[in-house]
């Protein structure tokens, strides 16, 4: 071990002894050892209090939020810049662009929301359209070796700064060094003005054990590759210049074995969080997505990589291209499909999958290494089964419509639909309907004769409805006739008169104004020719009459069941109903009462309950009003007045038995 660091291990020493005692907390940027010995919610981080993040907006001193091994913290700035002769902290990597950054795989070993860029973490911001960092600008913060940020103010708030052929210690191996000065029986000496010559010594190595050290306020190195400086006993650190360094400081960003810099000695690089190594004379990370293979070791050690070209690309994940050693595509449910992995094979319009089910969905067939829909027009014919479904048939390797009307003939099976016939011209083409051509012999869904309706002249189907007039202006179907070409419906009410006077409809009559048949015999109206009404009413000067609802017939007569009231008969002796004045009061044997008819089937009971022989008063107490008159007296009716029942009907617990 060479003298100046056993002099730099000592002046740690002493801080170690000073410090045990110690139980103020400490503020950012001061020294630490455990998280318990910052203030507050503060983290002891690369030997520093750091205030803990989430993203760099969470850091009050305007540096970023940096992943230092596990824990994401606020860099000071000068903890965020470097450049060759100013090496980073511990666990972190001086990037291309002259920053700190925290070492990575992928984006789950960075700060929430970064990205992982050619080994390192990094903002979106900072990475440029070739998914490479940004180039370092000129002001992009770098310290110069003598500048204020590497020099030792004192003990008690700064790092010991470090130069010489010491340079490139770890921070494990610093402590490493320390514990062995720490075993040995040499007294620690004092520093500082107040020491002399004849000064005790604080304590030996013996004296302070490990418990002691991992709780001391220690104040490390402010870099794991920066060596410690040489101070004599009796000389405060405050006052003490920095050790003269045994060779000029390289102030390139590319010095000999850094990342980017030229390679050392025997193709050597140095060693940190992520390996570098020697690729054509320059130290480069490797290994990695998008980096060169590594030369030596295994070629590319990110998981979803391997070499290809020299470059380690990604493979095996979906939409990227198969490994081709170990597992073609490692995600589940994934497949090697041309080259491609793809989790989506065999659904629709995705890649047939080369094992087990080549299409997944229902109706799907593969067709030149794709999954599509077939079997139905204008879908490829399917490969297996039904070629093609329903009025189609495969053509070219098509599905196409036939069979309909104006559509090809189907090749096979049947022809064309009902009421159509395949054409010379080969296509289908309807037949049957007035006006249509007459359907061969033969066609499916047509009477003989090859009309629906009418009759078939010279090959159209012509005299029905609203068809063309046959031959010498005549319609065949009953209750039409020619009209402008055109056989019409006649003889119905508010339809043209047959014959221009003639109505098939009872009780119509032909208008001869305007040539429209009109009804005629209802109560009220016209009498139809012939002096006819409707039954139940008289024809009396042209207007049938004596029907409820009808005027009254001279001497104020009315059909039976109306009475002549105000010269128009209403009804009379229903239940309900007034009584009827002439004749039977009542009809169906009810009983006038107050004027009023009561007691028939299906009516109201009268006053006492009574009802018109064969039924029965629903309500037989005053408590629940009239009631009803029910049936009564046949099997499964209710019992009669008396428990009586029609023969040979008994009453059986109030309803009528065999």
């Amino acid at each position: 071990m060479s003298a100046s660091r056993v002099l730099g291990l000592m002046v740690v020493s002493v801080w170690l002894a000073a410090g045990c005692s110690s139980t103020k907390k400490i503020d950012v940027g001061g020294t630490c050892i455990l998280n318990s010995d910052c203030t507050g919610s503060l983290a002891c981080t690369m030997g520093k209090c750091h205030d803990v993040c989430h993203t760099s907006a969470d850091c009050p001193n305007g540096g970023p939020c940096t992943k230092v091994g596990s824990n994401p913290v606020c860099l000071a700035l000068t903890e965020a810049q470097c450049a060759a002769n100013v090496p980073c902290g511990p666990l972190l990597i001086c990037a291309s662009d002259l920053r700190c950054r925290s070492g990575c795989n992928t984006p789950a070993d960075c700060v929430s929301g970064q990205l992982c860029v050619q080994g390192v973490c990094a903002w979106s911001t900072e990475v440029n359209g070739n998914n490479q960092l940004s180039a370092a600008s000129s002001d992009a913060g770098t310290f110069d070796a003598s500048g204020p940020d590497l020099a030792v103010a004192s003990v008690a708030d700064a790092p010991v700064a470090v130069t010489g052929p010491e340079a490139g210690i770890s921070y494990d191996a610093f402590l490493a060094d320390l514990l062995v000065v720490l075993a040995s029986d040499t007294p620690l000496a004092p520093v500082g003005p107040e020491a002399g010559p004849e000064a005790a010594p604080l304590a030996t190595s013996r004296e302070v054990g490990a418990n002691d050290l991992v709780s001391a306020d220690i104040a490390p190195v402010s870099s794991p590759d920066a060596p410690l400086a040489a101070a004599d006993a009796g000389t405060s650190l405050a006052d003490a210049p920095q050790a003269v360094p045994d060779a000029e400081p390289d102030s390139s960003p590319n010095a000999c074995g850094m990342l980017n810099g030229q390679c050392c000695s025997g193709d050597t690089c140095l060693s940190g969080a992520v390996p570098l190594q020697c690729i054509a004379g320059t130290c480069q990370m490797c290994g990695s997505a998008l980096q060169p293979c590594c030369p030596t070791g295994t070629a590319c050690w990110a998981a979803g990589s391997e070499c290809l070209s020299g470059t380690c690309q990604t493979c095996g994940i979906p939409d990227k291209r198969c490994c081709s050693t170990g597992t073609a595509c490692t995600a589940q449910n994934s497949v090697c499909v041309s080259g491609i992995c793809s989790e989506s094979c065999g659904m629709l319009n995705q890649p047939c999958c080369p094992t087990g089910t080549a299409c997944t969905m229902l109706g799907s067939e593969c067709i030149s290494g794709t999954c599509q829909m077939c079997g139905n027009p204008p879908q490829p014919c399917c490969q297996t089964g039904t070629a093609c479904m329903g009025s189609s048939q495969c053509s070219s390797g098509t599905c196409q419509t036939c069979g309909i009307i104006n559509q090809p003939c189907c090749q096979t099976g049947t022809a064309c639909l009902p009421q159509s016939f395949c054409s010379s011209s080969g296509t289908c083409q309807a037949c049957g309907s007035q006006g249509q051509a007459c359907c061969p012999a033969g066609t499916i869904g047509t009477p003989t004769g090859g009309c629906m309706a009418g009759s078939c002249q010279s090959g159209t189907c012509c005299g029905a409805a609203d068809g063309p007039c046959c031959a010498n202006n005549s319609c065949t179907q009953s209750g039409t006739q020619c009209l402008s070409g055109t056989c019409k419906l006649c003889g119905q009410s508010g339809q043209a008169c047959c014959g221009g006077s003639t109505c098939t409809q009872t009780y119509t009559m032909c208008d001869s104004g305007s040539g429209t048949c009109k009804p005629c015999g209802y109560g009220g109206n016209v009498c139809c020719p012939g002096s006819l009404c409707e039954t139940g009413y008289s024809c009396e000067s042209g207007i049938c009459c004596g029907g409820t609802g009808a005027p009254c017939c001279s001497g104020n007569t009315c059909s039976a069941g109306s009475q002549c009231t105000s010269g128009t008969c209403t009804a009379c002796g229903g239940s309900g109903q007034p009584c009827c004045t002439s004749g039977a009061a009542c009809s169906n044997g009810g009983t006038c009462e107050s004027g009023t008819c009561c007691g028939e089937i299906g009516g109201a009971c009268c006053s006492d309950h009574t009802c018109a022989p064969y039924s029965i008063c629903s309500c037989t107490f005053s408590s629940c009003g009239w009631g009803t008159c029910q049936p009564c007296g046949m099997g499964g009716q209710p019992c009669c007045t008396g428990n009586t029942c029609n023969v040979p009907f008994t009453c059986t617990g109030g309803t009528c038995a065999m």
